[in-house]
């Protein structure tokens, strides 16, 4: 049951603004293939906080930084999960440092999506991956105007609220 409230609990701010183009699809087995991440389009922003940025989708310590196989990850650990972001162009954090959820680690490529992956490994011999999209927040935001005479509408007032129940 305590293991339940754990995952429950779990609320990921989306790496970046794009859509999801590849799904989670889980493994048969520990060592079957499977593909253990949800993949996002490649994008040039996120919101309001510069081009081209990649945020940590929740708040921990950077257990990794740097490249594996030609390909850059950033892995941030929060209790019993590491939720582990890939495709950057850069890195900007270093292993140690404290993120706070929605702040910058890295830039994107123009070309590459981003993939996001949740690991529970906490007290188990082997990891367990989880689909992270029930644990995405969704941006919501009130629907407005936008004026037809030319002037710039006022910028778009939107707030991230977590699944319902987690």
């Amino acid at each position: 049951m305590l293991v339940t409230v754990l995952v429950a609990s779990l609320c990921l701010v989306p790496p970046v603004v794009a859509p999801v183009v590849e799904p989670f699809v889980a493994p048969a087995c520990s060592y079957c293939p499977g593909h253990r991440t949800i993949d996002f389009a490649s994008t040039t922003t996120h919101g309001t906080t510069g081009k081209n940025t990649i945020v940590a989708p929740i708040a921990g310590r950077v257990t990794f930084a740097g490249e594996v196989a030609g390909r850059r990850f950033v892995s941030v650990r929060s209790g019993d999960h590491t939720v582990t972001v890939g495709g950057l162009g850069s890195v900007v954090v270093t292993a140690g440092d404290t993120v706070a959820a929605g702040e910058v680690v890295g830039r994107g490529t123009l070309t590459g999506g981003v993939t996001l992956s949740v690991r529970r490994d906490a007290g188990q011999p082997t990891e367990e991956y989880l689909d992270p999209a029930p644990f995405l927040a969704r941006r919501i935001g009130r629907a407005r105007l936008i004026p037809t005479d030319g002037t710039r509408p006022r910028p778009a007032r939107t707030r991230l609220v977590c699944p319902t129940g987690r």
